[in-house]
């Protein structure tokens, strides 16, 4: 008992799992009761036992005690392991309560836990001290990355197998007593049974349990020792997660294999056995690693992959094999490093022999020989940037010199290349480069660059004129198109912007002089119009001249920036004009964005003009603005996504054409309406957009009102045809009555959110309806108050309408009071123009609901209705004086529809105008209530909006505030 207590205030980890002090109690007594019959006992009359050195620890007569306690607690100690060894647990031994078997085990496995580290002989005695074997596996879990604790494992389950099999081997199991022997012969004499009797019926689920444990320890034991192996190879091994993670366990196997040590590799392949790793996993891994990460020379590689006959193995399955270099291997190769990338081809090569399909377009033999002439003459060129395909001339680049330019001249043939990746020329149907691109890219970087070390560019003619003609001596290697891309690219391009236009002229007069003799020796061939992909000397001399003319059409024209147009913008539209070179596509581009930069309709006439003495075209301002059109709705026929974006800039368009009209009517508006009247009833454009286009036609082109109610009467008849399905003539919009009729049909078939949108879009556009306006609005807004979950609609469609009779706005309010709820039939009051009606409504309303306490959108009705003095009365007047104290969180406001109704805005621009008159808030509310006699309340709405506080707010204070800010 002494020496339990003294564990347990010593060691309260292991307690736990313990839940109150009478669990420990029976714990105790337990013990004190297996106990008793030792008291009178004396060591002498106790049987004398041999031991092993193993167990001597455990033995009085080899431990010298300085009290009685000490003697007993080893004594208790001692009787436990000798029954349980023996076996000879009695009846009376045992614990009879399985609560007090759970306590006595937590207390055993705590103690157990306690010693691991600092007596093991003891914390095996409480292990075997257990009521339950099973129990022992719980400490072995928590201690399995110890390596002693693992052969503590295996020596107890040896131990627990020896009681239960003894009988296989022996006819007098009284003779050998397990603790006589040491572990290791235990250990050895239990695995000898294990095999020899691993079939035997006699084996219960207890013993079967053991055995299974046995093999689990063992088999980490052995993790933990080739762990410890590992160790000492310098890979940083975790050797507890290498004997639980198998993920990490194969990772480590497999950073094994990547070496050159013969050794290693070979105890990389025998653990891949053991732990049946395929040794394709390991092959590949160490060719990876010599690929990609190793350093080792070229002529090593090929020694180790031979004398490792590692393609035997990886050739079983080429295909596979193939596949992951691919995949795997080839994105983590340098670009740069020939030899490995020859390697790997020849691997493929390999593959590919052995019947692997090879996803390559380029022939492997091909990719080798490149290899091996890159390596001579071009070294430091990406191979795999230049096999790509995206832009192999740029990677070339910079490796060309005078010297290696013929070499990459024959070898383009077999570099692939995407023609879209160069500008000026469309090369179609061309796959590969040429030797005519190598020399027109080397010309390029020599005018540019210079020889050799020097990397400043031609700043005067002098110094262009020598670099031309160290150029002009690679000119016979260059064919007219990549002669002519040359020309262009140091007259016509964003880096030849940096020489006047008279410099680029005399070049271009030396290139024509070059170009004329050549075309003088080549056959005549008719040639009309210049082109901008010459295919022979006599296109190319035209369309040099052409570039001539071009350049001195700019001289002469005197050209002046706008004033509507930036710097900026002014500087860019030079360069495009250059660029342009007169050619009537790049011309009708260049108009294109000067309209959507704002430049003045005199303006693209000019430069309209100016090209067309250059090139004849049949371009006008008013082509290029339907064909702009156009382009733009199409857009909004193929997505629905961008409208705003598009619409702005059909707006945009319309406004140049406006303001040029009113000034020098250059051009006509009356010609853009038939562009854009089809539109209108398109239907593959949204309902957002027929409406908004309709408003800018409406908005920017003079047209009469018969061509616009016609342009309505077509957009309708599409609308309703799309949503209802309703064929619609022109007689059954052409009264009153037929539209009255007409929409009280509809509204009897719609049921959608979607269709009752499309009625208010429809009595919005019926603007010249006469007094039955009333009625059809009156039939529409009972509709939408008796859809369900429509609150916002109504509000919307009220708002659309200026004014309606008072009986039929109480009508409809009475039906959102019913239907809706009160705070939306407020709000519907307040939109109303009726003061009666609002004053009626506040009345009805017992009590305010608590939404509107933080409702942005009520208060900003308020606000902007003119309805502050009808609210004074009422609970609604301090909510509203609460809100403009307070920051306004415009981000709540949801009907933005409604507001832009009121605000006479777009939805988009909603949030930005109220938060714009966040500041003039207050000041429309203190002229509200000024105006209709609450001058009081206006000069506390002030003082409450300064931060006075309530407790100094008088009426002498209020109305001199009032007078003064009337005053300034």
């Amino acid at each position: 008992q002494h020496f339990m207590r003294h564990r347990i205030s010593k060691s309260p980890s292991h307690l736990l799992g313990l839940s109150a002090e009478e669990t420990i109690s029976r714990g105790l007594t337990s013990l004190r009761n297996q106990a008793e019959p030792l008291r009178s006992a004396s060591k002498t009359s106790l049987p004398k036992l041999q031991y092993h050195s193993f167990y001597e620890r455990f033995s009085d007569d080899n431990v010298s005690y300085s009290s009685e306690i000490k003697a007993r607690t080893s004594f208790i100690r001692l009787q436990r392991l000798h029954q349980m060894c023996c076996g000879k647990y009695t009846k009376e031994g045992r614990i009879a309560q399985e609560s007090d078997d759970e306590c006595y085990t937590q207390v055993l496995l705590g103690l157990a836990n306690d010693y691991c580290s600092t007596d093991i002989i003891l914390a095996l005695g409480y292990l075997l001290a257990l009521p339950k074997p099973s129990d022992a596996h719980q400490f072995f879990c928590r201690t399995q990355g110890n390596k002693l604790s693992l052969q503590l494992a295996i020596y107890y389950n040896c131990l627990q197998l020896c009681q239960v099999m003894l009988p296989l081997g022996t006819q007098d199991p009284g003779q050998q007593l397990p603790y006589q022997h040491c572990p290791l012969g235990i250990i050895s004499y239990v695995l000898t049974l294990v095999s020899q009797h691993s079939q035997d019926a006699r084996w219960s689920q207890h013993t079967q349990t053991l055995v299974t444990q046995l093999d689990i320890y063992r088999e980490l034991l052995a993790d933990n020792n080739q762990a410890e192996i590992l160790q000492g190879f310098g890979l940083g091994i975790d050797v507890q997660r290498f004997t639980q993670d198998s993920d990490y366990k194969k990772h480590i196997i497999l950073q094994l294999a990547r070496t050159e040590d013969n050794n290693i590799f070979k105890t990389a392949l025998s653990l891949a056995k053991r732990h049946t790793i395929p040794d394709w996993e390991i092959y590949f891994s160490f060719i990876t690693w010599l690929l990609t990460a190793s350093k080792i020379t070229h002529h090593s590689m090929t020694r180790l992959i031979e004398n490792r006959a590692v393609m035997k193995v990886l050739l079983k399955n080429p295909q596979m094999t193939a596949d992951v270099l691919q995949i795997s291997t080839y994105p983590l190769l340098p670009g740069n490093k020939y030899k490995l990338l020859e390697l790997y081809y020849c691997l493929l090569q390999e593959c590919e022999s052995k019947g692997a399909i090879i996803k390559e377009k380029t022939e492997l033999s091909t990719h080798v020989n490149v290899l091996k002439k890159l390596s001579s003459s071009l070294p430091g060129v990406d191979y795999k940037k230049l096999m790509s395909g995206e832009d192999p001339l740029s990677v070339l680049k910079p490796a060309l010199v005078a010297t290696n330019v013929h070499v990459a001249g024959k070898l383009a043939t077999k570099i692939p290349c995407k023609p879209s990746s160069f500008h000026f020329i469309l090369f179609q149907g061309v796959d590969v480069l040429s030797s005519e691109m190598v020399f027109c890219t080397f010309c390029e970087k020599l005018f540019w660059h210079g020889e050799g070390k020097v990397a400043d560019p031609p700043r005067t003619y002098s110094v262009c004129s020598k670099r031309f003609d160290m150029c002009s001596e690679f000119f016979d290697r260059l064919n007219p198109l990549q002669l002519y891309k040359f020309i262009l690219s140091i007259t016509v391009s964003e880096q030849s912007f940096q020489l006047p236009i008279t410099e680029r002229m005399k070049l271009l007069r030396r290139a024509l002089a070059f170009v004329q003799e050549k075309s003088s020796d080549a056959p005549s061939e008719l040639t009309m119009l210049p082109t901008s992909v010459p295919t022979s000397y006599q296109d190319l001399e035209l369309s040099v001249s052409t570039l001539i003319k071009h350049f001195e059409a700019i001289k002469k024209s005197g050209l002046s920036k706008p004033e509507c147009v930036s710097e900026e913008v002014w500087k860019h539209f030079q360069k495009q004009l250059q660029l342009s070179a007169s050619y009537t596509d790049r011309v009708a581009l260049l108009v294109e964005w000067m309209l959507h930069s704002g430049f003045p309709l005199e303006e693209i006439n000019a430069v309209l003009s100016l090209t067309g003495s250059v090139l004849p075209h049949s371009l006008s301002v008013i082509s290029v603005i339907k064909d702009t059109f156009t382009t733009h709705l199409e857009e909004l026929q193929n997505s629905k996504e961008n409208d705003l974006e598009v619409l702005k800039k059909v707006e945009g368009i319309l406004k140049t054409v406006l303001a040029s009209e009113k000034e020098s009517h250059s051009g006509s508006l009356e010609e853009i309406f038939p562009v854009l009247q089809p539109y209108c009833s398109d239907c593959r454009l949204s309902l957002d957009a027929r409406q908004s286009l309709v408003k800018l036609i409406n908005k920017y082109l003079n047209i009469s009102a018969d061509e616009f109610n016609h342009l309505i009467e077509h957009e309708l008849s599409a609308v309703l045809k799309e949503t209802f399905d309703v064929e619609v003539s022109r007689e059954d919009m052409y009264s009153e009555t037929a539209r009255a009729t007409l929409l009280q049909s509809l509204i009897s078939q719609s049921s959608s959110l979607k269709e009752l949108n499309v009625l208010l879009y429809i009595l919005e556009t019926w603007t010249n309806t006469g007094s039955s306006l009333h009625l059809m609005w009156a039939m529409l807004l009972k509709a939408i108050a008796k859809a369900p979950n429509q609150h916002s609609l109504v509000l919307t469609a009220r708002a659309c309408v200026t004014e309606l009779p008072l009986e039929v706005d109480k009508e409809i309010t009475a039906e959102i009071l019913n239907s809706i709820g009160t705070l939306e039939a407020l709000k519907y009051s307040i939109l109303s123009s009726h003061q009666r009606l609002l004053e009626e409504t506040l009345m009805s309303i017992d009590k305010i609901d608590a939404r509107a306490c933080r409702d942005a959108d009520l208060f900003e009705m308020v606000i902007w209705c003119h309805r502050t003095p009808a609210i004074v009365p009422t609970p609604l007047y301090p909510l509203l004086m609460n809100y403009l104290q307070q920051p306004p969180v415009l981000d709540s406001v949801l009907n933005t529809k409604m507001f832009s109704k009121l605000l006479e805005c777009d939805e988009s621009e909603v949030v930005t105008r109220l938060a714009s008159s966040a500041g003039s808030r207050v000041q429309k509310v203190v002229q509200q209530l000024n105006s209709a006699g609450h001058r009081a309340e206006a000069g506390s709405t002030v003082l409450l909006t300064q931060q006075v506080p309530s407790v100094l707010l008088t009426l002498n204070e209020a109305l001199q505030t009032l007078d003064s800010m009337f005053k300034q």
